[in-house]
């Protein structure tokens, strides 16, 4: 590896996965066109994002300018599919937010959540698509996928009442999606659905106050008593509660627990990843200026833990393009996807999470002041990708029951899963 930088290193890891599927390209060329236009605008792009990841970090919410510049890109179209934009790509779409994310892990995490929720959008009958979409096609949506809200029959469709806690970019979106618990006569629950709002009917509190992920733009929202048409709103295929065996969604689509799953996991990734080419970047500088030689390039530990680092990315990477990829193949095909492609889906999400945590924190261990001064890449990383990891869709535990359940041959019954 005579003349190759760190940085360049860390981008041919980046793209790895990308060149590896150029060299095997599918009859979709249209869609692979499409995602290489992005991802050069995305390449491009980055340099924006990190210089203002600080206004971000400090204001809490992403500069207009960026978010302008994302939708430019044509990121968001990416995860639905029309006459205009082609196939939907998760591939491509999640693997622009890695580059984002390494730039700026809530610039990443934006654009992951706003991504997944135009799939909500997506679901609903063609009409209902054209009046959230219609006249401003570029229209941000917004998600909160807790069902923190519910939903009451009236004439012509529901009445919304609910506060969500953390809605991301709200105030750059034109819509929400907002999961809520249908009710019965009796006023209790019944199952899950999804009503689209307009954000004018809908009231803004304070931003998520955290440790981390604090450019996410994040807020409390609520309703009261909002009107929300029944063409705006998608019920789950299945009761709450109800076996995951028969409940995928209808041939073509993608169950939206993967997609949420992945949008939650995928920036983290990238994050790590950012955490890993700053530090080699900043050593390999050091080093160039020491007499001595810096020791986070000569130490044998430090030179072993970068290695496993990067190992461990590269696994996490390769097992969720890998789930990506038989979805896509699956969805393009016009089949429902298997309970092992969804539940293996879940299983290596969370692993994959458990991968960049332990590559995170060896890389804290060895990287000296850099990990623990305040304001450097390594300590802003750790905040935001421990607030991520915080979050229920990225907890190991419950994904990797369901996993084993399977395995067993039990009854894999999981709201999470069947959404």
């Amino acid at each position: 590896m005579s003349g190759t930088t760190p940085v360049a290193h860390l981008s041919r890891v980046r793209g790895t996965a990308t060149e590896s599927r150029s060299r095997t390209r599918s009859a979709a060329a249209a869609v692979t066109d499409t995602r290489e236009a992005v991802s050069a605008a995305i390449a491009a792009l980055t340099p924006m994002v990190r210089e203002y990841a600080e206004h971000a970090e400090h204001d809490r919410v992403a500069h207009p300018a960026v978010i302008a510049a994302l939708v430019e890109t044509g990121l968001f179209t990416l995860l639905y599919s029309s006459a205009e934009h082609g196939s939907v790509d998760p591939v491509g779409f999640f693997d622009a937010v890695r580059t984002l994310a390494a730039a700026c892990p809530s610039t990443g995490w934006v654009a992951a959540m706003l991504g997944a929720a135009s799939c909500h959008v997506a679901l609903l009958e063609p009409h209902a698509r054209q009046e959230v979409w219609g006249s401003a096609p570029n229209t941000l949506v917004t998600a909160s996928h807790a069902p923190a809200g519910r939903l009451t029959s009236t004439v012509g469709g529901y009445l919304l009442d609910g506060q969500w806690p953390n809605v991301p970019a709200i105030e750059h979106c034109g819509w929400a999606a907002l999961a809520c618990l249908t009710t019965g006569p009796d006023g209790g629950p019944v199952g899950l659905a999804t009503a689209v709002v307009p954000r004018a009917e809908l009231a803004l509190g304070d931003y998520w106050n955290t440790i981390g992920l604090r450019g996410t733009g994040s807020r409390s929202v609520m309703a009261q008593r909002v009107f929300v048409p029944a063409r705006l709103v998608h019920t789950s295929a299945q009761p709450t509660g109800a076996d995951l065996v028969g409940s995928e969604p209808p041939p073509g689509h993608y169950p939206l627990a993967i997609i949420y799953s992945l949008a939650a996991c995928i920036p983290v990734i990238g994050a790590v990843q950012g955490a890993f080419e700053q530090y080699l970047d900043r050593a390999g500088q050091r080093a160039a200026f020491s007499l001595a030689g810096a020791r986070s390039v000569t130490d044998p530990a430090v030179q072993v833990t970068v290695a496993r680092g990067l190992a461990e990315i590269d696994a996490a990477i390769l097992q969720l393009e890998r789930d990506a990829r038989e979805a896509t193949v699956a969805v393009a095909a016009g089949n429902v996807l298997t309970t092992e492609l969804r539940l293996r889906t879940r299983r290596d999400q969370v692993r994959a999470i458990e991968h960049a945590l332990a590559a995170l924190e060896s890389l804290r261990r060895v990287a000296g002041a850099e990990a623990i001064r305040e304001g450097a890449g390594i300590e802003r990383v750790w905040r935001d990708v421990s607030t991520a990891a915080a979050h229920l869709v990225n907890q190991p535990e419950p994904a990797l029951r369901l996993y084993g359940r399977w395995a067993f041959g039990l009854v894999v019954g999981d709201d999470m899963v069947i959404v």
